[in-house]
Order: structure tokens, then sequence, then C-alpha cells
């Protein structure tokens, strides 16, 4: 019987985490991308947030460079496959991050000038 309750204490100290609870995912970039004044090379990237929303800090990190972190509004979804969405100009700009189970919008940034 003790060792039943010690499990069941300790199961109550670690739950497992839902599969809604992940924060993160993998997403493959295959164009040069600019988040900011950051440029993102192409490759596989993991991408992870912290926070609940609606805005939430992201950090992208490929083993060989250095991570890039920046805001993104959290709208929760449920998609298929991970993808990367740009806007097309000069450069392309990072808008949206979509993971298995969340969208990461990138806001633009404000020029303090106009």
């Amino acid at each position: 019987m003790k060792k039943l309750l010690k499990s069941v204490f300790v199961s109550a100290l670690f739950p497992t985490t839902p599969l809604f609870a992940i924060k993160g995912g993998t997403v493959d970039v295959p164009d040069p991308v600019t988040v900011g004044s950051t440029k993102i090379a192409p490759g596989q990237y993991k991408v992870s947030y912290e926070g609940s929303g609606p805005v939430v800090k992201v950090t992208v990190a490929k083993s060989s460079t250095p991570a890039v972190v920046f805001d993104a509004k959290l709208v929760p979804a449920h998609n298929i496959t991970s993808a990367v969405l740009t806007g097309v100009n000069s450069v392309n700009v990072l808008q949206e991050i979509d993971l298995m189970n969340a969208n990461l919008i990138v806001e633009p940034v404000q020029d303090p000038h106009q």
C-alpha cells in the first residue's frame, strides 16, 4: 500500500504534459528571411515559445548559429504541418510560423519616425 501511495504522490508532483501544452516544434526555412534586423539563413530550426498569450517570446534556434528571439502573437491552431510564411518584397520578412498547435504571428516593427 505504501508503494502505491508513493507512486500516486510522485505522479501528482510530476504530471505528464498533455499534447496541447507543447510549446514548440521544428520548421524548415526554405529561403533566407529577416526578423527585425536579424537574418535567418535557410535550414531546419527548432522553434519554441514562452508564455500563454496574447504575446509570447519566440526562440528560433539551430545548433550552428546563435538563437533568434522575438515577440509574436499566439493564436491557437490545429495545423497538419509546420510552415514559415513570409511577405515577399525586396527581402523576405518573416510574418508567421505555423506549428502543429499554434500560429505565431510576427507583428511588424513600427518606425517611431512615422
